[in-house]
């Protein structure tokens, strides 16, 4: 362990305005700085492709793509989601590193963290260090409670044992490789911890430099064809429900036929108005068109109107793990609804968003969750502390996985209707 660790002590502005203009962290033998769009051609020489994809940049990983990734962390620091800062060393001043911390969800308490170093920093002080503003600047700046990461590989593990980070599981297949799919750890930091007397070594902040407005099209209009889910959602068809994709339409049908309790369990922070709900909905859809997630109302058949959501994400670039989450009405609970819409959507999955894992985080306050998850296969992998808010407590998450080789579906099962699609488009 390090003898010291940098602490920050931020100012009232710094955390209401780092959203605006992310300040420069300057530490003994580095300094942590906002990436430019000049930075992408020296980034895609310093970054192979799997570290690139590791910190979600499109394939192969070349200027362009470094751009577009450069331009889309900017636009989430400017919705207070996304922080990334390039690791510079003094000597030489050359980015030797990136780290990217995002929220799990908008205004979440809880963010991940993933890193990437050039192989002549990994032996060295300058990954564990320089998380370790991250991790300060997390806590102190954005206000988040916990932050977690995954790491596969020994250099990984090293930076992280470091930080004092505690394991919270292993995920298995949950990384892509050369040769198909490697095991990772869940590990996490809470706030609570980080402010160990350890801790205490000052850091200085340095406000960064006002940055330019990002150009409409980072990539220069390069044609990339996408994907027909991206353009409009297929509709997905069950013998008790269908999903279609949510639309602010359903949001007073889900107000209505959703309980409080309810809505609080599934969502963190969960929604309180119509408007925040409908707020919610239109991200969704937003994300849809990234090709990043997909949101559907759940509606009985025979009827119009929703009385539940289930939404599935991408979480890496290459598109090999999925988070999912349902929320039904209690009125339709125990009829096999929730169940046949997990089937639907894992179908959706597997085959049309070519995932190979499908991860959610379910509550022991909510038990029905729980069986519902054991009823489809899922593993209970990983026990994550103090990762949601539910009222005035802050509880306990765990995280359930099922593999695309274990799916008892996966052959005989699939719900999707054409409805219709369009060809694949360029932007």
């Amino acid at each position: 362990m390090m003898a010291q660790w940098p602490r920050f002590e931020p100012s009232p502005g710094l955390v209401a305005e780092w959203h605006v203009c992310l300040p420069d962290l300057v530490c003994p033998g580095f300094r942590l700085r906002e990436p430019s769009l000049e930075d992408a051609e020296r980034l895609a020489a310093a970054f192979g492709p799997e570290a690139a994809s590791r910190l979600g940049v499109a394939a192969p990983g070349g200027r362009d793509e470094w751009m577009d990734f450069v331009a889309r962390v900017r636009t989430g620091r400017a919705g207070r989601q996304t922080v990334c800062y390039a690791v510079v060393p003094d000597a030489p001043a050359e980015v030797g590193g990136l780290i990217l911390l995002q929220r799990l969800a908008p205004r979440s308490r809880a963010a991940t963290v993933l890193f990437a170093f050039s192989e002549a920093h990994r032996a060295a002080d300058l990954p564990a260090a320089s998380l370790a503003c991250m991790v300060a600047f997390a806590f102190q700046a954005v206000g988040v409670g916990r932050v977690e990461g995954r790491a596969g590989a020994s250099w990984e593990f090293k930076a992280v044992r470091r930080l004092g980070a505690v394991t919270e599981g292993v995920l298995r297949q949950s990384r892509a490789a050369r040769c198909g799919f490697a095991d990772q750890i869940l590990w996490s930091v809470l706030a609570t911890e980080w402010s160990h007397p350890d801790h205490s070594a000052p850091s200085v902040l340095v406000p960064g430099e006002e940055k330019h407005p990002m150009p409409g099209a980072p990539s220069g209009g390069r044609d990339v064809k996408r994907p027909a889910w991206t353009l409009r959602l297929p509709t997905l068809e069950g013998s008790l429900v269908t999903l279609r994709e949510i639309d602010t339409d359903d949001v007073p049908a889900l107000l209505d036929s959703l309980e409080p309790a309810d809505i609080e369990v599934a969502f963190e922070p969960a929604p309180t108005t119509p408007g925040e709900f409908r707020r919610y909905v239109s991200w969704v859809r937003s994300r849809r068109t990234e090709g990043r997630a997909a949101g559907f109302a759940i509606v009985p058949r025979g009827a119009g109107q929703a009385v539940g959501l289930l939404q599935v994400g991408r979480t890496d670039v290459p598109g090999a793990v999925a988070e999912w989450g349902i929320v039904l009405a209690r009125r339709h609970r125990g009829t096999g609804a929730a169940f046949e819409a997990a089937r639907l959507m894992a179908g959706f999955a597997f085959e049309t968003l070519g995932v190979h894992r499908l991860e959610t985080r379910a509550s022991r306050i909510s038990p029905g969750s729980i069986s519902l998850l054991r009823k489809l296969g899922a593993v209970h992998e990983a026990h994550l502390r103090q990762s949601f808010v539910h009222g005035s407590e802050v509880v306990d998450d765990d995280l359930w996985a099922i593999l695309k080789s274990d799916w008892p579906g996966r052959q005989i099962f699939s719900g999707a209707r054409d409805n219709h699609l369009p060809p694949a488009q360029a932007h």
